[in-house]
């Protein structure tokens, strides 16, 4: 009996976990160990006296269970990670060796060949909770290392590149707002220095203060305002962005420069609150206060700053793709918004790291089903996916008929996961806009009527109305038919009737007792169920 094939790599003699890093919230992990790899960007706890750190590093162990894998966390080292894509790779470049249900610490491949030294565990059961809501009284802890990890001087070399193609647009308050900032950064690479921050590293900025809080205020008024003016119509926001595109880029660029310099600054204020007394309560209740206003007021503005720089990149991509306005001049006019749609690119990816997460813009667009004669029009494609809602994939795309008084409109319907998009021809490719949005929760009943001469009909009933689409005769056979019938099953697959809008009656509930419905010649009992029950001819 021949003995079994030793495996590449023995479970007993793979090396214990010598550090963790886990999720805590959405792109932000905690890093517990005793070397940092090389290609992460650990930054550690900072701004805390060594008790307060230690505390903070307790209980973050004692609510991950790191002791149960072997992690003696007195002895490791611990900091704040952002899981962008770069982290996200690195951890998904193999998985960890088990042995017993527990991670052994080494990256092993399919085979089970370790191909990295076991660095990572990646903890996932509290993410859904949040880790601050996790940690309780320690939450403020996190929080402000979570805001520091922010404030990194690796982002602001980020944002440098982006300043510099602003160049052009410099004004004297953006420049005040700069020097003011550079003196903030200044006290925070001080209290780094020091471990903490005193009255002497946060004495130059509690002078300032008044200047911090004047030109955030400054540009939150200016982004009110572009807010105001871009809920709009489609075509109008397209038209403000024309007009306004520099003024709005330089204004975001002022509002994160305000919003860093004024974020810095509140992590200073606690820090020094956190570092004249901890043990005093009233000191700690202000200092978690500070803490938790400032996280919840720099989300909200940071996310509105996203949501301006999401719609600018979509206005610039269609003003690109769409044929120019007639009062427009041709020449210079698409590379220029090529250029500005680039450099809101770098803005919202800035943002976003920012937001501890990365720049997703709409993906192209690309239906698993295509009713067309020819092949589907790329220019269709490209327009789609930014007028279409954030968020929305799309199944389907046909070239249908559309129903408009009289006659038909030749148009384009759209199915995404949540909704059936219908829009003529024209909205789409002169005005970058779609007609009308249907939820598919709205849809009833669907119909598929195949014609002889004709290409196919289809009949959609809504909770309020009734839409009747039609084919061009190329779709009255063949391949073309298949695809269209494919989309229809498609659509009769969201046929939804709600319990709140059935109705029954006693009348259609009597059956006699020895025969069939079908006998009986009667209707079943309804059920529910979508569709129409056709009634069935009496027996003879």
């Amino acid at each position: 009996m021949s003995s079994p094939q030793k495996p590449d790599v023995e479970l007993q003699s793979a090396p214990a976990p010598l550090s963790a890093l886990i999720e805590v919230e959405p792109g932000i992990g905690v890093f517990f160990g005793e070397d940092v790899p090389d290609d992460l960007e650990v930054m550690p706890f900072a701004l805390l006296d060594e008790s307060t750190e230690r505390e903070l590093t307790g209980e973050l162990a004692t609510a991950l269970t790191l002791g149960g894998l072997g992690l003696q966390v007195q002895e490791l080292s611990a900091g704040v990670v952002r899981f962008d894509s770069a982290t996200r790779a690195l951890l998904e470049t193999g998985h960890l060796m088990e042995s017993g249900g527990k991670a052994l610490g080494a990256i092993v491949n399919d085979n089970g060949r370790i191909i990295g030294q076991a660095r990572f565990l990646v903890e996932t059961g509290l993410q859904a909770s949040g880790m601050l809501t996790a940690l309780g009284a320690q939450a403020p802890l996190l929080a402000l290392q979570i805001q520091l990890a922010s404030i990194s001087g690796r982002l602001d070399r980020n944002i440098e590149l982006t300043d510099r193609v602003l160049d052009e647009l410099r004004t004297e308050q953006i420049a005040e707002l700069r020097s003011l900032k550079q003196v903030v950064d200044g006290a925070v690479s001080e209290a780094r220095a020091a471990g903490g921050v005193s009255d002497h590293v946060y004495d130059p900025i509690r002078s300032r203060q008044t200047d911090v809080r004047k030109h955030r205020h400054i540009f939150h008024d200016r982004m009110d305002k572009h807010v105001r003016s871009l809920d709009a119509s489609p075509p109008e926001r397209r038209g403000y962005i024309r007009e306004n595109a520099q003024r709005i880029l330089e204004d975001i660029n002022g509002m994160i420069l305000a919003e860093q310099t004024w974020l810095a600054s509140r992590v200073l204020r606690a820090c020094t609150i956190l570092h004249s007394d901890p043990e005093l309560s009233e000191n700690r209740s202000l200092f978690d206060e500070i803490v938790m206003v400032t996280r919840r007021e720099h989300t909200v503005t940071m996310d509105r700053v996203a949501d301006i720089l999401d719609e600018c990149e979509r206005q610039c991509r269609l003003l690109v793709l769409l044929p120019p306005e007639r009062s427009l001049p041709l020449p210079g006019k698409r590379g220029r918004y090529e250029e500005t749609a680039a450099l809101v690119g770098r803005l919202a990816d800035h943002v976003a790291r920012l937001r501890f997460g990365d720049h997703v813009g709409p993906l192209p667009v690309r239906p698993d089903i295509a009713v067309f004669e020819h092949e589907t029009p790329g220019e269709v494609l490209g327009i789609l996916r930014w007028i279409l809602p954030a968020g929305e994939t799309v199944i389907a795309l046909a070239d249908v008929n559309l129903p408009g008084g009289f006659r038909t409109s030749a148009g384009f319907m759209v199915v995404t996961v949540s909704g059936l998009f219908l829009a003529s021809r024209d909205s789409v490719l002169r005005n970058g806009v779609v007609d009308q949005r249907i939820p598919l929760a709205d849809i009833r009943y669907v119909r598929f009527r195949e014609r002889e001469t004709d290409g196919p009909m289809l009949d959609i009933i809504t909770r309020d109305r009734n839409i009747v689409l039609t084919f061009g005769k190329w779709a009255a056979g063949g391949g073309k038919l298949d695809a269209a019938r494919r989309l229809a099953e498609l659509l009769m697959a969201a046929m939804n009737v709600p319990v709140e809008e059935r109705r029954t009656d006693p009348r259609l509930e009597l059956t006699p007792p020895d025969r069939e419905p079908e006998e009986a010649g009667v209707l079943a009992p309804f059920s529910g169920a979508t569709g129409v029950t056709d009634p069935v001819d009496p027996a003879p």
